[in-house]
């Protein structure tokens, strides 16, 4: 209290706050005192070899009677390009999983709550293991301790546990272990098909050299692009097709005439079915938090940084196509 500063410390900290993405705030009160609040994104490191590998749109089925817990599951799932099934209730789960095992539809896995409305988990579980055999994962998700429960479990036919407060790393982690072997093995994680001759990509991009690139990327899928140049021709260009014609829109953001954002909004607004559905993902050097909030804000689902990484273009049109199939499977 008896040193003052110049303030210069201040300056830089929000300076090196700015360019890593973050915020600052302060409120203060006289008398009170004051608080700083600093948020700054961090990237998850994962060590080479442990990224989780998830058979993208497969289907997921899920057991959970609490509604928070669900939801927060079912979240992390869809994350992950999985497409979960939430049940509450346990014959309900029973009947879904018996269904899909004579209609040759067998989710990847199934994952477990800790209580369901109409019988013990660990019944269902057991339930679960004779309907679906030996090789099928099946993963509690829980707040007990596992070694008080372990026994009981694996008895149950459980084969993996996910402790609670539940991580979407730790999920994902271990739904991958269980059901990559699965995958390779031929088992009920069937492959889905990559082939995306009928779909058609309505690809924004002032640059021409980049509208090249990007649609060489996508050739392999086999995919149909159609290009515009900057974003009042993309909202022409959508206006005028029929509905349903375009699956996908890559929107760039900084473009002459009309950004991406704004015509991302004049999409949105358009008076026709498909105008609130229709997947638009940013494809933008701007990858800043902020950046993708107003994306968000825009009405976008999905945001790409360039320079364009062909595994995350791909990422996402599977995410997007196979997802959807899966959900009207």
């Amino acid at each position: 209290s008896k040193i003052e500063g110049t303030g210069l410390g201040m300056a830089i900290i929000k300076n090196i706050i700015d360019k890593m993405g973050g915020d600052i705030q302060v409120e203060s009160a006289e008398g009170k005192g004051s608080r700083f609040s600093v948020e700054i994104p961090v990237a998850v490191t994962v060590r080479p070899g442990t990224a989780p590998r998830l058979p993208a749109g497969a289907g997921l089925l899920v057991a959970e009677g609490r509604k928070n817990r669900a939801e927060q599951i079912k979240e992390y799932l869809s994350e992950g390009g999985l497409v979960p099934q939430v049940i509450n209730n346990g014959l309900e789960a029973i009947t879904r999983l018996t269904e899909s095992l004579y209609e040759e539809r067998m989710p990847c896995a199934m994952l477990l709550g800790q209580e369901v409305e109409d019988m013990p988990v660990f019944e269902l579980a057991s339930h679960v293991r004779q309907i679906a055999g030996r090789d099928f994962p099946i993963i509690l998700v829980s707040e007990q301790d596992w070694p008080q429960i372990e026994y009981r479990a694996v008895r149950a036919g459980i084969n993996a546990f996910v402790p609670c407060p539940l991580f979407k790393s730790r999920l994902l982690s271990t739904l991958s272990e269980l059901t990559d072997s699965i995958g390779k093995g031929g088992g009920n994680c069937a492959e889905k098909t990559t082939d995306y001759s009928r779909k058609r990509i309505l690809l924004v991009e002032d640059v021409e050299i980049n509208r090249e690139i990007v649609t060489e990327m996508l050739s392999p899928t086999g995919v149909q692009v159609e290009s515009a140049e900057n974003g009042a021709r993309a909202v022409e260009m959508f206006e005028n097709s029929a509905e349903g014609y375009y699956d996908l829109i890559f929107m760039d953001i900084q473009m002459p005439i009309m950004n991406g954002y704004d015509a991302s909004r004049k999409i949105r607004e358009l008076p026709r079915g498909d105008a609130k559905s229709v997947w638009i993902v940013a494809m933008t050097a701007n990858a800043f938090v902020e950046d993708i909030r107003m994306s968000r804000e825009a009405g976008m689902n999905e945001h790409c940084s360039k320079p364009v990484d062909p595994e995350k273009l791909r990422e996402i049109i599977d995410r997007r196509f196979i997802g959807r199939q899966a959900a009207q499977e």
